[in-house]
């Protein structure tokens, strides 16, 4: 007799003809051993299956055999097939479904059993009429723990006889054998593949994710969270390296300037999302956004900290430079109009001077006096413009205590004179109860510059006799109201929906920076700016602001 793991041939005999039961018994088991003992030295669960079909072939001196086996989590796909022989090719079997309804002759009586036993109502639909036609001839059921979870066939034997009882008894017990060793390989391999599934998920995402237990040790982390701990550490560290330390280790001091506690902190209130954090070593400075969230688990991890961290350094700093471009986009158009703003005024105070000087010379002091008056009225408007000018220019001024409505009547001497608020009726409604408080005067008049231009444009195109702008200001419990109204050609919702979040102008001559830089000076300010508009009506843009009691 020559053996090998899970085939045994006899030397002068058939497979299963001319040993004794006891000694067929003992080499199935016997195989059946060392096919355990392989497993637990290489756990492969398809090798384990190939092998226990090729060991019951051998055994039984079947050509043809198949396992069909129902996955035992839900996340995974609903069944593993294994086959031998023809049933290799077969496409019907690894179709079957694998429920227990759906095998319910198979399962009445717990033990193998021959096809011919069965009665078959549809050998095209049925399942075991499916199995009949293919050529199996025994059909195996695998039940462990009282739970239905996979059937194992055989098809005829090469000697073209049936299958003795005695054989049937063996093959009983064989199965009976092996099934917890199917069912419990099956499981640890289902685990260990979706362990692996998870990983390569969570490898391929360009966010670091970090996952604590409930002692704030690390029990998982993905190669860009790896990578962003190797930017600011000297140790290089792996998966290994870090997995099991204390969160105060994976994220240590000064690097990590006060992250632990931050992150430790989130178990009380739940989550944090959208906060973003500064990570440096040396000149090496990162800005990440950061989500925490914490997650009751039921298993002796218990509640677990989700951290992922987003390198948004270079989305940060290409934000700053698009800011400082709009800024001095902003201010060039600025100055391109200042020199012909200053003609106006300039014309007005010539052409003054030239009325009085006639008004002299024909002795007409009274006419005379009327236009110095007014000369000087020119020559206070003009002084309010450039004050105006002055402190809008003024570079990155901080916040400091201001009156909102001395901002506005800066801005407001400095269009007067605009040629695009000719004929538009500029009403002011001005609350006298907003106090100083502590807010940018340059970004605000900036912002409200930019509101006021749009608003004038509106109008402009709109064409209407009545056109109006309308400048309010109110408190509203903590904050500033600051609203600015028109009668343009309003918004219609597709546009509006997204007027702060791109570049976006409706204008042949506009660069569509306007509303955004809008948006990032509110939101500078921890305000809000919002807009409600009617086709046709017009518009009205809100802003509101915190009363800040500290610069």
């Amino acid at each position: 007799m020559s053996e090998t793991l899970g085939r045994t041939t006899y030397a002068g005999a058939s497979p299963g003809e001319a040993l004794e039961p006891l000694e067929r018994q003992t080499l199935a088991f016997d195989a059946l051993s060392k096919l355990t003992r392989q497993f637990c030295e290489h756990p492969d669960f398809e090798q384990l299956m190939d092998i226990l079909l090729m060991t019951l072939c051998g055994q039984f001196s079947i050509a043809d055999s198949f396992a069909l086996l129902k996955k035992p989590s839900a996340q995974s796909l609903n069944k593993s097939f294994f086959a031998t022989g023809r049933f290799r090719k077969d496409i019907m079997i690894p179709s079957l479904q694998v429920e227990r309804e759906d095998w319910g002759q198979a399962l009445a009586e717990r033990r193998v059993r021959n096809i011919d036993e069965f009665d078959l109502v549809d050998e095209a639909t049925d399942q075991i009429g499916i199995l009949a036609r293919a050529g199996v001839s025994l059909i195996c059921p695998l039940i462990h723990s009282g739970k239905f979870f996979g059937v194992i066939g055989l098809g005829k034997r090469v000697t073209g006889t049936d299958c003795t009882e005695e054989d049937i008894d063996l093959l009983n017990t064989v199965i009976n054998t092996v099934t917890p060793l199917v069912a419990n390989s099956y499981l640890f391999w289902d685990i260990a593949s979706l362990n692996t599934w998870y990983l390569d998920i969570l490898n391929s995402v360009r966010q670091g994710v970090f996952v604590f237990d409930r002692h704030f040790r690390l029990r998982k982390i993905n190669s860009a969270g790896v990578g962003i701990l190797k930017t600011f550490r000297d140790d290089e560290p792996g998966f290994k390296d870090v997995e099991g330390k204390l969160i105060d280790e994976v994220f240590p001091e000064p690097a990590f300037d006060g992250w632990a506690q931050r992150f430790m902190e989130v178990r009380t209130v739940k989550a944090m999302t959208g906060n973003n954090i500064v990570a440096c070593a040396g000149a090496d400075e990162h800005i990440y956004n950061v989500s925490v969230t914490g997650s009751v688990e039921n298993s002796e991890i218990g509640m677990a900290l989700i951290i992922t961290l987003d390198d948004v350094t270079i989305q940060k700093e290409s934000e700053q430079r698009l800011f400082d471009l709009q800024k001095f986009a902003d201010k060039g158009l600025l100055a391109s109009s200042v020199s012909h703003e200053l003609n106006n005024f300039l014309a007005l105070i010539l052409g003054g001077v030239e009325l009085a000087e006639f008004a002299l010379e024909a002795e007409n002091k009274e006419k005379a006096a009327a236009k110095l008056a007014k000369l000087k009225g020119h020559v206070a408007n003009m002084e309010r413009f450039t004050k105006g000018l002055v402190d809008f220019a003024a570079p990155d001024t901080a916040k400091r205590f201001s009156d909102l409505n001395s901002i506005i009547e800066d801005v407001l001497s400095f269009l007067s004179v605009q040629k695009r608020f000719k004929g538009i009726k500029i009403e002011l409604q001005m609350a006298g109860e907003i106090p100083e408080f502590s807010f940018d005067p340059d970004q605000i008049a900036q912002l409200l510059l930019n509101l006021l231009h749009n608003a004038a444009d509106a109008v402009n195109e709109a064409e209407v006799d009545d056109g109006r702008i309308t400048i309010e200001t109110g408190r509203d419990n903590g904050e500033v109201v600051l609203r600015v109204s028109d009668n343009g050609v309003g918004i219609v919702p597709e546009i509006r929906d997204r007027l702060f979040k791109s570049r976006l102008t409706t204008k042949t001559t506009g660069h569509g920076y306007g509303l955004v830089t809008c948006a990032d000076i509110a939101r500078d300010h921890n305000g809000t700016i919002e807009v409600s508009s009617e086709v046709a009506a017009g518009s009205t843009f809100t802003v509101r602001l915190p009363i800040r009691t500290e610069t």
